[in-house]
């Protein structure tokens, strides 16, 4: 049976069922790539939730550190840690050091090569004492805490 473009060239009818080889190669590389962009998808959503975990891990060992200066750091302490940058590196974030209080055990007065570490900064400004607590994060700086504010012959003994 024979077929006629509007040129006349002749096109043959094919009585054959089924997929061509085109139609089976095309439909591999659609699957391909729509498993593709889900499987990066899934990889940025895993990188995004550890990130944010390390995070809220972090910011939770910093509520606890201000909390731990605040309540338990002695007058005579806080006037060693005057205009001095103390770091506390990412592998001694542990509340136990803290609940030990076992403070000035991590605090070095060297800056850290690791991805994240607390800086802390005691200054006096004016008969203020104020205690700053930076959290450094990879490309992030963030200065979630400043510990403790107040008059010298007010601070907790």
């Amino acid at each position: 049976m024979y077929f006629h473009y509007a040129w006349g060239q002749p096109m043959f009818k094919s009585n054959k069922k089924g997929f061509s080889i085109i139609e089976v190669l095309c439909s591999i590389c659609i699957l391909s790539i729509t498993i593709a962009v889900n499987t990066s998808m899934i990889i940025n959503s895993l990188r995004i939730k550890n990130h944010n975990d390390n995070l809220q891990k972090y910011s939770y060992f910093t509520e606890a550190l201000k909390n731990n200066l605040v309540y338990n750091l002695e007058f005579e302490n806080l006037k060693s840690l005057e205009n001095k940058k103390l770091y506390i590196y990412e592998n001694d974030f542990k509340i136990d050091i803290l609940k030990e209080n076992r403070l000035s055990e991590i605090m070095k007065s060297t800056p850290p090569n690791t991805k994240a570490y607390i800086e802390l900064i005691a200054n006096e400004e004016e008969e203020n004492y104020i205690i700053s607590i930076k959290l450094y994060y990879p490309e992030e700086k963030i200065n979630i805490r400043t510990a403790w504010q107040g008059k010298k012959e007010d601070l907790p003994l």
